[in-house]
């Protein structure tokens, strides 16, 4: 409405006055951005790699991202190397290397668990990639390095991590760090929660050492390490693949061990060899019920697809590859009944329920065989090459004999098909229906019976041999072990939701966590939690009997610093900066006059009124922790407000954690 002096029309106007001063909305404090690598990264088609995605939950995540990397458990993994002594007679593992895994699903799953809420979520690659470092300046950009970069572009994260780059080397690894802490610094909007390198439990000692060694002096206090790494209470499945071909002897050059010379006696070698049999056989089928479906993935979906390009255009062009699918699926069990290369092995028992399954006049292949033989001979089919002699192996095989005399009938074209042609293919359509349920049905019984058979023998396996049930045990312990930067942002997060980011994420539990990699005790704390020479302090994760597993540090980087040594301190800053920041930009253009340094002055000693009842600042009374100053000749010269420059001066007394407690006891003289 334009000012009251300038009306000059007769009439009643309204004019709205606010009726509350402008006030200052605290910024979310916990929202973290996991940098990492992805099982997939799209959603409804579009590509979310190097696109920071806001997420929920982990159903969130495993809809756009995937789910957790699958270890290589097949005959040829190579994802698992484990080492053994040969020379000594319980055949102790000497050690175990994990060629490929990735943390970030893990690390999701613990932020959750532990308090976390929203987060974003920046894929970097997929699980096919080599971990890399990257390069944010190519086009376009690669990595790690690439992801932190994309991050920079939104205002909302207020907490970096990245679990996957401890699997970088030492040089990309440090470096990916100090540009995490970097960009914090540049834009004093967020905090870098960083791990060690501990990719093994020998490697946890020297792993503080090097970090400090190698992270180097700036930007400290925008970030916090923490160590040890920490076993995860979601067990890993360890499979027979994992082991089969990748048990190494220490003591003689590496060599590999067969499964079977892990043990003298025969009772523990014929559960090797039935193992062996039986992940053949599952291996043999699953790969030729896939090369079956084709891309599809789906006997059924490549059926209906060939079916459905019949029904559409129904001619014998099209009906061939139809036919000749179910040729290849009818033929199939032949290949696998033999004790030839790539075949079943004949004295295991799915070669025998195979059999039985066949054979059986009922439901069985004896019965749907021929009905297709049959199919196959009618002369309205016959033209397109499809006659009776593709089937000629199962005259030759005693336990899939057809019967001696078939019938063979002309089909009959049904209305309301007009063209000869068509009838007779949709009347060959209906007619094959039932038959590739069945072969279908066969098959996929088949593959379900392998699979059992092969988790019998393992289970067995695994709880019977000595040795190799200690390596399954060694190994699925050390597959748990995870970086704890995961947990600790789901610490933030539900410290600030339930009191704030001036209190501490230290002395809480942390849930979904069996225990640390490593017991720290207090000595080693000590070294850990003050450095002397460069003040880089690292926090501890430790356990406490009866208590669990206790985040037991609350030190930035910079633990030297007298103003920026604790996370607490940073963090409130951080908050205070941004919010404030952010309710200023109302005031940007206004008058550089007394009437608006009175506004914001007042805004924001409200809201610094408020942080001092939440115990946020301490003092006594609120003008004795906190105080706000603008004004010419207070924070301001003629020059600034000649230059448009509006200086606001803000001070406060953060709370400080009570880190060490001593108390003082003395003796005194009975009165």
């Amino acid at each position: 409405m334009a000012s009251i002096t300038a009306l000059s029309t007769p009439g009643v106007y309204v004019q709205e006055v606010p009726g509350f001063p402008p006030s200052v909305a605290q910024v979310p404090t916990a929202i973290p951005a996991f940098i990492g690598y992805t099982e997939m990264a799209t959603n409804n088609g579009q590509n979310l790699t190097l696109v920071p995605t806001l997420i929920s939950s982990l159903l969130d995540y495993t809809t756009y991202y995937g789910a957790e990397y699958d270890l290589d458990s097949g005959s040829d993994s190579t994802d698992v190397t484990v080492q053994v002594n040969m020379q000594v007679p319980s055949i102790p593992v000497t050690s175990i290397t994990l060629k490929k895994i990735f943390y970030m699903y893990e690390s999701l799953r613990h932020f959750f668990d532990n308090g976390g809420g929203q987060c974003y979520i920046v894929s970097v690659g997929n699980y096919t990639d080599t971990v890399s470092a990257g390069d944010e300046t190519t086009t376009p950009p690669t990595g790690l390095r690439a992801g932190v970069a994309a991050v920079a572009q939104y205002n909302d994260p207020t907490l970096l991590l990245f679990p996957d780059a401890v699997l970088l080397d030492a040089g990309d690894f440090y470096s990916l760090q100090q540009m995490a802490l970097l960009q914090c610094a540049t834009l004093q909007d967020r905090f870098a929660v960083l791990d060690l390198q501990e990719t093994t439990v020998s490697a946890q000692p020297n792993a503080p050492q090097s970090f400090r060694n190698a992270i180097g002096i700036n930007n400290l206090e925008y970030g916090a390490a923490y160590t040890p790494w920490l076993y995860s209470a979601y067990s890993k499945t360890v499979t027979y693949g994992m082991l089969n071909g990748n048990v190494q002897d220490s003591s003689n050059s590496n060599a590999v061990v067969p499964l079977a010379n892990l043990s003298t006696d025969p009772n523990m070698i014929a559960l090797v060899t039935t193992m062996g049999i039986t992940n053949t056989d599952l291996t043999t089928i699953t790969a030729n019920v896939s090369t079956l479906a084709g891309a599809s993935g789906s006997l059924s979906a490549t059926y209906g697809a060939l079916r459905g390009t019949v029904m559409a255009t129904p001619t014998e062009a099209n009906m061939l590859p139809l036919m000749k699918f179910v040729n290849n699926l009818a033929m199939a069990p032949l290949t696998w009944a033999g004790t030839g290369a790539g075949s079943f092995n004949s004295s295991g028992s799915l070669y025998s329920d195979m059999v039985n399954s066949a054979t059986n006049q009922s439901t069985g292949l004896y019965k749907y065989i021929p009905l297709l033989i049959q199919l196959e001979e009618n002369t309205a089919l016959t033209g397109m090459g499809l006659a009776a002699e593709n089937f000629s192996g199962y005259d030759a095989t005693k336990w899939l004999q057809p019967p001696a005399t078939r019938t063979v009938s002309t089909f009959v074209p049904a209305a309301p098909f007009t063209g000869a042609t068509s009838a007779i293919l949709y009347t060959a359509l209906n007619a094959l229906d039932p038959i590739v349920t069945a072969l279908i049905n066969f098959t996929t019984n088949l593959q379900n019976a392998a699979a059992a058979y092969t988790n019998i023998a393992q289970n067995q396996l695994f709880n019977t041999h000595p040795v190799i049930s200690s390596i399954v045990a060694q190994l699925s312990t050390e597959l748990s072990r995870t970086p704890p930067s995961g947990a600790m942002v789901g610490v933030y997060a539900n410290v600030d939701s339930a009191i704030g980011p001036w209190k501490a994420p230290a002395n809480v539990s942390l849930n979904s966590i069996t225990g640390p990699s490593v017991i720290i005790d207090d000595t080693t704390q000590g070294g850990l939690n003050v450095d002397p020479i460069a003040g880089k302090s690292i926090n501890a994760i430790r356990s406490f009997t009866g208590r669990g597993t206790i985040v037991w540090g609350a030190r930035t980087l910079d633990g030297n610093d007298d103003n920026w040594r604790y996370i607490s301190v940073r963090r409130l800053y951080i908050m205070v900066e941004q919010s404030v920041k952010d309710a200023c930009q109302t005031f940007v253009f206004e008058p550089n006059d007394a009437t608006t340094w009175a506004k914001v002055q007042s805004m924001i000693s409200n809201y610094m009124t408020n942080l001092w009842r939440e115990q946020a600042i301490v003092g006594s009374k609120p003008e004795l922790s906190y105080y706000v100053s603008v004004g010419l000749g207070q924070t301001m010269s003629q020059d600034d407000i000649n230059n448009g420059r509006m200086i606001v001066e803000i001070g406060m007394a953060p709370v400080r954690p009570a880190e060490f407690i001593v108390l003082v006891f003395t003796q005194i003289q009975q009165q």
